[in-house]
């Protein structure tokens, strides 16, 4: 009963926030997984130390007389737009668990959820009584970034900060102790093609209803027949409207691969299609481009 109030809570708290965060369901669906040991905790924790409980390579979180929290960075690819996490934790004192994030964007954590010793930056994700095996759901996934730059938990380096959080208490019945393992963060490679298109600052291609969207420009040859020159214009005109897309697909090939490097070609993309032809007044042909969002699945 205690767990279902607490959920309740959490999502009416999450409902009224003005910078909501639970996702809907993304172009295409896949999640990446980076797990680490228990023991891989960031220096900067406090009161946490290795152990050897669950595979050997845990966390013990020792909430004894004053708070402890273990902290874990996730280095991930720049471009992720939603993440979830899960822990495998022990929990012989049966308390709830505080699960935080640290926000780099301009959004403060309400005073009745923060901890008086953490700094207003790190959001609580949930409050979880847990004895075994974790996953967020409160909501599970949450957004990278927001547009508002009022979230955002990737920071300059895509390095997302998970914490776990043991109140401070006198033993035996108030303190707080946990055994953390296998800690993972699970992200989505559901693409957002407008957040993706925004994160590169792409001027050369947008998106309009169910279309991808981008134009060329072809100048018309010098000292050639008329009609050939309209026609060499109208192709050069088109090949600078594959390579935009072909730039944007290679961009979303490499958050699919989760690769810094990309291979960018000005090969015909398959799928896209002239939409419309301009001839303007000095002789060049402006074409519009469309790709249907369905090609990038």
């Amino acid at each position: 009963m205690k767990n279902r109030i607490t959920a309740i809570i959490l999502f009416s708290l999450f409902l009224l926030s003005p910078y909501p965060l639970w996702i809907a369901s993304p172009l295409y669906a896949a999640e990446r997984m980076l797990t680490v040991n228990g023991d891989m905790f960031s220096p900067l924790s406090v009161g946490a130390y290795s152990s050897t409980q669950l595979s050997g390579h845990s966390c013990k979180l020792f909430g004894i007389l004053q708070s402890a929290y273990a902290i874990y960075d996730f280095k991930v690819p720049k471009y992720v737009n939603s993440f979830a996490a899960s822990a495998t934790v022990k929990n012989p004192r049966e308390k709830n668990i505080d699960v935080y994030l640290y926000n780099y964007g301009t959004k403060r954590e309400q005073q009745m959820l923060s901890k008086p010793d953490l700094d207003s930056e790190w959001i609580r994700w949930e409050s979880v009584l847990v004895d075994g095996d974790w996953r967020s759901r409160s909501p599970e996934f949450i957004w990278a970034t927001t547009k508002t730059g009022a979230l955002d938990f990737l920071g300059p380096y895509g390095v997302i900060r998970l914490m776990f959080y043991a109140d401070g208490g006198l033993p035996p019945d108030e303190d707080e102790i946990y055994f953390i393992d296998k800690v993972s963060l699970i992200w989505s490679e559901g693409i957002d093609v407008d957040s993706l298109l925004q994160a590169l600052s792409s001027e050369k291609v947008w998106r309009q209803g169910d279309f991808l969207i981008t134009e060329g420009i072809g100048l018309r040859p010098q000292g050639v027949p008329p009609a050939q020159a309209r026609a060499m214009a109208v192709r050069a005109a088109t090949v600078e409207a594959q390579r935009n897309f072909a730039e944007i697909l290679g961009e979303i090939e490499k958050v699919k691969r989760g690769s810094e490097t990309t291979t960018t070609t000005t090969a015909t993309v398959r799928g896209a299609r002239i939409r419309e032809t301009e001839y303007l007044e000095d002789g060049s042909v402006k074409v519009i481009a469309e790709l249907p969002l369905s090609t990038l699945k």
